[in-house]
Order: structure tokens, then C-alpha cells, then sequence
């Protein structure tokens, strides 16, 4: 590499419908500044990380999975910086310094990125020694719900109402209780396994428990609906994690009734009539792009009551009221709640809400970093030596489980949250945000493999 290149970044994706457009918006936020960034699928780019030129590393969590890859990482001489995606979602303090950071993962991260204030002082806060800086930037996934970037979904929003025509959206997010892969199915009772074996703690339990109670009267909504709703398509769009066999059965027998998880969850709530959850994201997300959201709560908890999204959607608590809503939103007689006090409800939990794009922000910084050498890590021989050893024996590992249907990292589980993308979708998209934001000429995509694409100013 020349020394007047850029650090190469690394931008890893683990579902493409959740992160990948505003990962892309974030690649070309920094190929503007003259990086070349790697965007892509998570699990291909670790497969393959022997492959890449040591530079930045993004990381999307610090969680107990990231341990070994972190390790291999750093051998290799890589720098690592991170974000959670998962930040946004109703944890406590103690609950989120157990559930989401990892001590040994958390030590390799020489910067942190917050989604907002609560996310910064809840990372500054934990039961470890905090390795680097905690800037408070937003995230780019909330640059995708802005006025001036959510035209990018147009075109998806046009094609899905003709396909469908009128449409109630149930987003569901019951991942432990409905996985896609069955081992990873944590009912009451059971040890989560992405707590490596930690007891649940009787909190989690009981929530465990109230989440259950809800996920029964989601299956048992969709039928409902669907005979209250007869004119109407009713779409279950289930969490990425989800298997969908439960959603199919509890719909089974009404033709109106359709399963689908295809594409970003943003066209499909812009297009629909309104959108029905309980504590998901997507009812903070559906409020950000002001769109009709409902939040069915047939199971209260204080947890429930203290969730974001619940708050910023128009709470409901029996069947009959939840009718008469949707009946009002589908009429037009009723339109989406907002008020000064409610988009102050979001502040504490994301910042750049209306000045630089989070992207902008996050591109600044490490343009910073790169302007004052701290990207360019240094790696003994004989630690690059270990971590390509120790990444070499993962990827066999990770590649022996491909086959094996009950392992979360089996091929089917792998394409159902990050498929196979064509260079020319890729292209698209970069050509959509040059034409909604008047920026990024010359910059452009090529493909280095399947699901990794290399994005850079030309």
C-alpha cells in the first residue's frame, strides 16, 4: 500500500435488511474522504480475514462472541472500533453490562461510537476498565429515517404497494422464543446460550416468561385480523432471527395472510396502512419516519412500560381497541401522534437527530485518527503468524458447521440474513444516495466476492 492511501475499513454486516443500506451510506461517507472501505457480510468477511490488508475494523457489538475474533484481529494488526446495534433496546445498566459487553472483547476496542447520552453513560459506566474514548455520534441507521435520506426507499415503497396494494404490517421480535435455528431457542427455564453458560438471573426469567405470554397473542392475532380484515393483505414480517414456520401456521387458511422478510424493514412500514408491535424497534423507527405505529400490549410489565418504541406508538391493550385503531389509521381518520414532548422522549437514546449525519460524524473521527497515525497499528511477526494460524483453524471450524442445521452458523441461517447481492444493486444504491444528497461523485463500488464489495472515490 502507498503511504498516501488510507487506512483500509472494514464495515462488517450481520443482516443485511437491518444494517446493510446505512452501513453503504457510512462506506461512502468515508470513500468521500478518500478511504477504501470493505462492506459486506459479516460471517464471509471473518471467513476471509487473512485476506484483507490490516487497517480499521468496525465492529457492530463487544459481546462474548466477538472474543476470539477480536484476539485474531489484533494479531493480525488491526485496529478496532465499535458500536452496538442493539443499543436502543430497554436494558438496564447491570442487564446490558452483562447481556451485551464482554471484558476480553470490550479491552480490544480503541474507540466507541453511542448511538446517544444514555448509550455513552452506560459504556462509560461499565465494570471494566473503558479502553478508549466514547463519542457520542448517533448511528447510521437513524441517518436512513431522516427527511432528506428516506427517499432512498422510494422506489421500494411504490413497487410493495403495487404488489400488495393495502397492507396492516405486523413486525414481530420474538428471536429467543421463535429462532430460526433450533438450538438457539431459550424458553423460560432454558440458559441462554449467548450467555456462555452464565445462569439466567430471576429477572430474565420473568421476562422470559411475560415475553412467551405476548409471543401467543401475536400467533393468535394474525388470524384475527385476518377475518376482521378481509380486503386487506396482512403482512408478518418476523425479527431476522425468526423462523417463520409459527407465523405460516398461525395464518394458515386466510389467503390475505403473508410472510415475508425481504429487503430493509423502511419501505415496508412506509407503505403500510399501520404497523403493529410490542417493544421492537421498529415502533421507534416507524415514528422516525412518520408512519402510523400501534403498540399492542395485551401482557403490561414495567419493562414494557419503560420501552421506547411502546412509548412513542399509540399504546393499546385489548383486541377491540386495537380494531378500532387500525380501522381509524386504514380510514385516514387518524394520523400518527407526535409532539415535542414524545421527540424528546428519543433524545437521551439518539443523537444527530437534525444537524451532520451520524455518518458525517462517525467519518470525522476517524478521518482524525487517520490524520494522526493512530489507525495504522503495529503487529509483531510472530503475532501475525498466531492470528492468521488461529484464524485459519476458526474458518475450518465455522465451514465444518455449515452443514449442520442445528448450528447457528449452518449455510441456510447465513443466507437467510445476509443472501447473495449482484454488483449492479450495490451500484444502485450508492447512485440513489448521490442523487438524494448531491454528494459522493466518483465514487464507486466493485465486488471482491460474494457478499463483500470494496467502495471507494475513483
Amino acid at each position: 500500500m502507498s503511504t498516501k492511501e488510507k487506512t483500509p475499513i472494514i464495515l462488517p454486516s450481520e443482516t443485511w435488511a437491518r444494517e446493510f443500506d446505512a452501513k453503504l451510506l457510512l462506506a461512502c461517507c468515508l470513500a468521500e474522504r478518500g478511504f477504501p472501505v470493505y462492506v459486506g457480510c459479516k460471517n464471509t468477511i471473518h471467513y476471509n480475514i487473512t485476506s484483507f490488508p490490516a487497517g480499521l475494523y468496525l465492529a457492530k457489538d463487544f459481546r462474548v462472541s466477538s472474543d476470539l475474533m477480536f484476539s485474531i484481529m489484533k494479531r493480525l494488526g488491526f485496529t478496532i472500533m465499535a458500536w452496538d446495534e442493539e443499543a436502543t433496546l430497554p436494558f438496564d445498566q447491570d442487564e446490558y453490562h452483562t447481556i451485551r459487553i464482554s471484558k476480553s472483547a470490550f479491552a480490544n476496542v480503541s474507540a466507541f461510537f453511542a448511538w446517544g447520552p444514555i448509550n455513552q453513560e452506560t459504556l462509560q459506566n461499565a465494570p471494566y476498565p473503558v479502553p478508549g474514548p466514547v463519542y457520542m455520534t448517533g448511528n447510521p441507521r437513524r441517518d436512513m429515517a431522516r427527511p432528506e435520506v428516506r427517499g432512498y426507499f422510494n422506489s421500494d415503497v411504490e413497487a410493495l404497494r403495487e404488489r400488495f396494494g393495502r397492507f396492516i404490517l405486523i413486525n414481530s421480535n420474538f428471536g429467543k422464543l421463535n429462532h430460526f435455528v433450533n438450538q438457539e431457542v431459550v424458553r423460560p427455564g432454558d440458559v441462554d446460550p449467548g450467555l456462555r453458560g452464565n445462569p439466567n438471573s430471576p429477572k430474565f426469567e420473568k421476562k422470559g416468561e411475560l415475553k412467551l405470554e405476548l409471543y401467543k397473542h401475536f400467533l393468535k392475532l394474525v388470524s384475527e385480523l385476518a377475518a376482521r380484515f378481509p380486503d386487506k393483505q396482512i403482512i408478518i414480517r418476523p425479527h431476522p432471527s425468526e423462523s417463520h414456520a409459527s407465523w405460516k401456521e398461525a395464518g394458515a387458511g386466510y389467503d390475505n395472510v403473508h410472510v415475508v422478510y425481504e429487503g430493509h424493514v423502511y419501505p415496508w412500514i412506509l407503505a403500510s396502512d399501520v404497523m403493529i408491535h410490542s417493544g421492537c424497534t421498529t415502533g421507534m423507527e416507524s415514528y422516525l419516519l412518520d408512519s402510523p405505529v400501534i403498540s399492542y400490549q395485551p401482557v403490561t410489565s414495567e419493562q414494557a412500560a419503560d420501552n421506547l418504541p411502546n412509548k412513542l406508538s399509540h399504546k393499546v391493550y385489548d383486541f377491540d381497541t386495537l380494531i378500532e385503531m387500525v380501522e381509524e389509521y386504514a380510514a385516514g381518520s387518524r394520523t400518527l401522534e407526535k409532539s415535542a414532548g414524545l421527540d424528546a422522549l428519543i433524545t437521551p437514546y439518539i443523537d444527530s437527530q437534525d444537524e451532520h449525519l451520524a455518518s458525517d460524524q462517525i467519518s470525522r473521527i476517524i478521518d482524525e485518527y487517520e490524520t494522526s497515525g493512530q489507525l495504522r497499528a503495529s503487529s509483531a511477526v510472530h503475532s501475525k503468524v498466531i492470528g492468521w494460524a488461529s484464524a485459519k483453524v476458526r474458518a475450518a471450524k465455522k465451514r465444518r458447521d455449515w452443514a449442520n442445521p442445528d448450528h447457528k452458523s449452518n449455510l441456510a441461517f447465513d443466507g437467510h440474513r445476509f443472501p447473495v447481492l449482484p454488483l449492479s444493486d450495490v451500484s444502485a444504491s450508492i447512485e440513489r444516495f448521490q442523487h438524494l444528497l448531491s454528494r459522493f461523485d466518483g465514487v464507486r463500488a466493485s465486488k471482491v466476492q460474494d457478499k463483500i464489495f470494496l467502495i471507494e472515490k475513483t
